[in-house]
This record gives structure tokens, sequence and C-alpha cells, in this order.
């Protein structure tokens, strides 16, 4: 007997949920959202009429090949990620980890020593060499070498510089006098439609959502956010900002947050 194949995701009885909610005020980028919907609609329409469509496949070769060249050469087009470097170490080798695909040695200990010169004498890492550190490109970089996972990566880590939940909890340096107050600041970013932005006061944010809820699991405090209304989905996919267009590369962010806060219950297609 052959084998039901599943319906793509844009078919199943959740989709209509996840359309855009304008909360009845209607704004530029709400219209534009709006369009944007309704056209890739019409891509999903034309699916409909074929029930028998196959999910697709992932290109694991195409994908392995074109990553492994990623960790030493990039084209001119990266140029403008240059203050980003270690998040380009990290994007690379979190995907084939994903793919289940190891790094030659050699690669992986030319993405130390490159990363090693990222890091700055006062702690820290920075977004290429010579630039200035902050937590950014700290996170991605602590990341990178915990993929690799390497006695010579772990030795480029300075474990007595870093403040950033995630990176603390790598390193596994979280004490309680390290985050006094942490807590309560985050909570305080957590805006009136439930989502956290950067700092208390401003718009909410998808990274900034997934940066808040991730910091206050590590801390085993993401009882003090209101989850209900961090978890509605009001916007669809827990949109870059309300009432803002939705951006694919903060998916990465978003995607991760019903998850972590084990309510996928309220999202069911995550």
């Amino acid at each position: 007997m052959e084998e039901p194949i599943s319906v793509l995701r844009c078919l199943g009885e959740y989709h209509s949920a996840e359309l855009f909610n304008e909360d009845n005020v209607k704004t530029v980028t709400s219209i534009e959202q709006k369009k944007v919907e309704d056209s890739v609609q019409d891509v999903f329409n034309a699916y409909k009429k074929n029930h028998r469509l196959s999910p697709p496949s992932l290109q694991r070769e195409q994908h392995y090949i074109y990553l492994k060249r990623g960790l030493r050469h990039l084209s001119d087009a990266y140029e403008c990620l240059d203050a980003s470097r270690p998040w380009l170490c990290y994007w690379i080798l979190h995907s084939l980890e994903l793919l289940d695909e190891s790094v030659p040695s050699s690669v992986a200990s030319d993405v130390c020593k490159f990363l090693a010169r990222c890091q700055s004498p006062s702690g820290g890492f920075a977004g290429g060499p010579g630039q200035h550190p902050h937590l950014a490109p700290t996170y991605a970089a602590v990341n990178a070498l915990c993929i690799i996972g390497t006695e010579e990566a772990y030795n480029v880590i300075d474990r007595s510089a870093y403040c950033a939940a995630s990176v603390a909890s790598l390193t596994n340096i979280i004490t309680a006098p390290l985050f006094e107050g942490t807590p309560s600041w985050i909570t305080r970013c957590q805006n009136w439609e439930g989502g956290i932005g950067g700092v208390p006061g401003l718009e909410a944010h998808g990274g900034y959502t997934f940066c808040g809820m991730a910091a206050m699991v590590i801390l085993q405090k993401e009882h003090m956010l209101d989850l209900k209304s961090l978890l509605a989905p009001t916007h669809p996919v827990y949109n870059i900002c309300p009432d803002k267009v939705a951006q694919a590369v903060q998916h990465f962010h978003q995607m991760a947050v019903p998850g972590k806060s084990g309510s996928s219950s309220q999202t069911p297609n995550l």
C-alpha cells in the first residue's frame, strides 16, 4: 500500500491562522504586508490544484559543497558583512552540523586561528580582526568554536571576559552576581504586544524577542515574562516588528521561541 504524502505546510489546516492581523489599524506597512501575502497565496492556490504534492527535498550535497566553499572563500558580495565575520563562521558551521557533515581538521584549525585574531586583549570578540569587540560577534564566535569542539577551539575562548547569558552558559561560568538584575531588566524590555525590544521602551523586534526569551530560559527566569502575550500569533510567524513586513532572515530567531517556551501547542505547525 502506497504511503500517503504529507501536505505542504502552506496547505495545512492551521495556515490561515498565521495570516497577518492588522488589529483594526491600517498602516502603510500593514497594507504592504497584505500585498505580499496575497501574492504568495496566489502561488499556494496554484499548487492546491494538485493534491499529490511531494514535500520539497533538501539538496544536501549542493548545500554541503556551498557551505564548505564558504569557509574558505566568499565572493565580494559579502563585503558588506565585513564586521560580521564570526557570524558567517557560525552560520556556516551550524548549517554543516545540521547536515551531519564534518569539517576537515585543517579547515577547523584555520577557523580557530581566524577567530583568535578577532578576539580582543580586553575580552570578547570583534566582527573582524582589529575591530572593536562587543556581545553579538562574541556570541557568534563562541558558538562557532563550541561547534568545532576541539581542544584548539576551546583554548581560544577567554573564559573570564564574558557577560552574555548564552556565552556564560556555553563556558559554564553562570553565577548569581554575574547576572544580578538581568531578568528584571529583560522583563522591562517586554512591550505591549508581547515581544521584547532592544531596551526598555523601544518597539519589540523578532531578533530581540528570541535573545530575551533565550536569556531568560538560560537563567531559568522565563516565568517572569508574560508568555501568553509573547506567544500570541498576532503577526505571521512572529513578525520582525509590529506592523512591519515579514523578513525571512528573522525566522532563524522567531521559529525557536515557541519551542524554547515549551508552548509549541499554540503554534502546531512548528
